[in-house]
């Protein structure tokens, strides 16, 4: 007899098999005269206790006591003449399932088979109604204090995962959100900055006009590629061919690059993040900064590396945007430092461990 203790409207259809055991309430028939009034009120004992069943079944369990006392009354008032009284006993101990608290569903337990053994001492019922009633209802109660353990675990290991998962697929979401605004704002502005510089050269110099609309063709082509990679989830950064759109993307806003760089080889977490931050710094540079000048300058220590990025604009930076934000979250995903300086100029400065994982 296993009864759940979910807090629904309505009862489940498997704890309603249960009321099949109320057919043990009959069983005495079979060892005495049949008597129609013996039977009218076996069938009124069993329609007057489903209800019971049915609301015990939905209380919260700080209120279990009350359904319990209940159906332990049941069993008390048809004991006088039905020995098959004990299966209230055994209701009210399967109560227990519903406790959160391993302890409180015993003493549950603990507290019927009691009642049960006061009772057989006052009134000396027969031993086949007093047995049964105290070791079923031990065997009924416990096993369904266990049960209900179990099926909480198991409901709270559900709930976790799909936390986990929803976690993943929020995670997910805001990592295709990032590279696409990496990608997108980056590309965009160049092709932007070269669609204007194509329309003024048409009437000057139509050649140099074919090779900034060419230019602007292969952009499309290559932010298209790179957006496919980003929702797959396989893209990976490379800083030289960065560094030569970030210098042809300056070249075009005529704002010049001064880049000191070293050539060694990075981990891929590392130069995925190095490559957002000179793309996303260079960006904010072609649209905010109304800078002349731009330093670029990549360095290697012992166990670290830096990219330091100044540019000599004048339009200073009083609160950090998305891409300014995003540069310092994923810096902070790889153990790094980030620093972003605001005044004559703007500075952003991003110090990597070479041993970092994504």
């Amino acid at each position: 007899m296993k009864t759940r203790f979910k807090h629904k409207p309505l009862v489940e259809r498997e704890s309603l098999y249960y009321l099949f055991y109320l057919l043990f309430l009959l069983f005495h028939h079979a060892f005495r005269p049949f008597s129609w009034s013996y039977l009218l009120l076996d069938v009124v004992v069993i329609l007057a206790f489903v209800p019971l069943f049915i609301w015990g079944y939905r209380q919260p369990w700080p209120r279990l006591w009350l359904p319990a006392t209940l159906m332990f009354g049941f069993g008390l008032a048809v004991a006088e003449y039905n020995p098959g009284a004990c299966t209230f006993f055994i209701y009210a101990a399967a109560l227990a399932r519903g406790y959160p608290v391993l302890r409180h569903g015993i003493a549950h337990v603990l507290a019927i088979v009691s009642a049960v053994g006061v009772w057989t001492l006052l009134v000396e019922p027969p031993l086949y109604v007093w047995l049964p009633g105290m070791a079923i209802s031990l065997f009924i109660g416990l096993i369904n204090v266990m049960e209900g353990m179990r099926e909480r675990h198991r409901d709270a290991q559900l709930k976790q995962q799909e936390e986990i998962e929803y976690l993943a697929t929020v995670a997910e979401r805001e990592r295709i959100a990032r590279d696409l605004h990496d990608l997108l704002g980056h590309t965009l502005s160049l092709i932007t900055l070269k669609a204007e510089l194509a329309g003024k050269l048409i009437g000057q110099d139509s050649e140099r006009a074919r090779s900034e609309i060419k230019d602007i063709e292969q952009a499309a082509r290559t932010v298209l590629q790179e957006v496919r990679e980003a929702v797959r989830g396989f893209r990976v950064g490379n800083l030289q061919q960065e560094l030569k759109r970030i210098q042809q993307a300056m070249d075009v806003a005529g704002i010049r690059v001064n880049v000191q760089w070293s050539n060694a080889p990075l981990p891929p977490p590392v130069e995925n993040v190095l490559c957002f931050i000179l793309r996303e710094a260079a960006t904010n540079v072609l649209r905010h900064a109304g800078a002349r000048e731009l330093n670029i300058q990549l360095q290697e220590h012992a166990n670290e590396v830096q990219l330091r990025i100044e540019d000599d604009g004048d339009k200073p930076v009083r609160e950090e945007g998305n891409g300014l934000r995003g540069m310092r979250e994923r810096v902070a995903l790889l153990n790094g430092v980030f620093e972003f300086i605001s005044g004559r100029g703007h500075t952003v400065v991003a110090r990597l461990p070479k041993e970092a994982n994504a």
